[in-house]
């Protein structure tokens, strides 16, 4: 994924999802979601050709990961994974529960939550306070 510094300024690489695959083979980015002052970029990773993936988070500014990596989200077509607070430095997301080992593949998206994620804090997800 790359982006321009304006119109007609030069492009920089940003996310290379090959490059964060390594050996676990394809990979592509499933979503992405720029915070409103366009600091932030949040995105899913998807590997193998799978629409279930990981929330990352990145820098635009500096091109560094924010070390968030989120799994269980949904990454598949037209999916508005993220949606940013007026601050950008928090967002929403929706998560699926970890699937149970005789859990029907048809249930596995349901049940899901919504969290606020604040950039920096619980970079996993886990024991985020739900948004209702």
């Amino acid at each position: 994924m790359f982006f321009r510094d304006g119109l007609a300024g030069s492009e920089h690489l940003l996310v290379d999802p090959t490059a964060l695959a390594q050996a676990k083979g394809h990979a592509e980015i499933g979503f992405f979601e720029p915070s409103s002052g366009g600091r932030y970029l949040a995105y899913g990773l998807a590997l193998g050709g799978s629409d279930w993936g990981e929330l990352h988070v990145v820098d635009v500014a500096t091109g560094e990961s924010q070390g968030e990596s989120i799994s269980r989200i949904w990454t598949g077509f037209d999916n508005k994974a993220v949606s940013w607070a007026p601050a950008n430095k928090s967002f929403c997301y929706q998560r699926f529960p970890e699937p149970g080992p005789d859990q029907p593949p048809a249930e596995r998206q349901m049940r899901s939550v919504v969290y606020m994620h604040t950039i920096g804090r619980n970079a996993s997800g886990d024991g985020r306070d739900d948004c209702r």
